[in-house]
């Protein structure tokens, strides 16, 4: 980058990575809207914080109201990403 030139895609990857760090502490609609806005913006998600994403889903899935399941289940379809058999149990 150039002074005063900004890669809006370095800019997104470092808040990708910043995010997984703290993905632990999301609410389950707080996860569930990150996966649902990450898809809606077309973003390019790096494997290793879709993986994140789907483990910490993983966790909070009996507490997900059933529009923040649809939420996430679009999301991650929309990414590409093929969830484990386990994920959604």
């Amino acid at each position: 980058n150039t002074p005063g030139n900004v890669d809006v895609h370095d800019d997104i990857g470092w808040i990708w990575r910043k995010m997984s760090q703290m993905i632990h502490d999301f609410t389950p609609q707080g996860l569930a809207n990150t996966i649902w806005a990450a898809a809606r913006l077309e973003l390019q998600v790096d494997t290793n914080v879709t993986k994140s994403l789907e483990t910490q889903l993983q966790v909070v899935f009996n507490r997900l109201k059933s529009q923040e399941t649809a939420n996430a289940i679009w999301g991650f379809a929309t990414l590409s990403y093929e969830l484990s058999e386990t994920s959604l149990q």
